[in-house]
């Protein structure tokens, strides 16, 4: 009797074992998995937010004087999205919300380091530690600021911040592009 109480408490040991190893391989394989997903849903938002900001600037750029105003959706945890007029920009970068920075560190990195000259980029979405995660162009795009701010004259770029996984962006129509400015609250 004594020796099957312990081949009792031996087998249970061993079961114990083997259900702690098959619950391990469960989480592992669940972690990659859900990680898989996650990235993909991350290049998921990419596409849309990319395909979305072309069409809704499209949409407005060939009519001169139209203007609109939209909410748009942050992809990935992003938390800041900076546009830069391409066509005008120099090693004097200035930043349309009226600072005096000399342009953010992404977006004078991408224009005087380029390493390919003919690759065009005028949007860039940024991190929550300023780092890039995606560049793109957008079209005809000249930034603009606050009217009422003459620190804002003659800028070329503007960043604008994410709020609650979103930000709010105004167009005007100019016929062969639009301005864009931050109607963000």
């Amino acid at each position: 009797m004594l020796c099957s109480k312990k081949s009792q408490m031996v087998g249970q040991v061993f079961v114990y074992s083997l259900s702690l190893l098959i619950v391990a391989i469960i989480l592992m394989f669940g972690y990659d998995v859900i990680n898989k997903f996650l990235v993909k849903s991350c290049t998921v938002e990419m596409l849309q937010f990319h395909k979305g900001m072309e069409s809704y600037i499209d949409r407005y750029s060939s009519e001169y004087g139209s203007t609109g105003n939209q909410d748009v959706f942050a992809p990935c945890d992003a938390k800041t999205v900076c546009f830069v007029d391409f066509y005008s920009i120099n090693s004097n970068i200035k930043n349309c919300n009226g600072s005096t920075d000399n342009g953010h560190t992404v977006v004078r990195y991408s224009f005087q380091n380029n390493p390919v000259p003919r690759e065009r980029k005028n949007m860039f979405l940024l991190d929550k530690d300023g780092v890039l995660m995606k560049s793109a162009f957008m079209g005809n795009v000249t930034p603009v600021g606050d009217i009422g701010n003459s620190a804002a004259l003659g800028c070329n770029y503007i960043c604008i911040d994410v709020y609650k996984g979103s930000f709010n962006i105004g167009v005007e129509g100019r016929g062969v592009g639009v301005k864009l400015y931050d109607t963000t609250p």
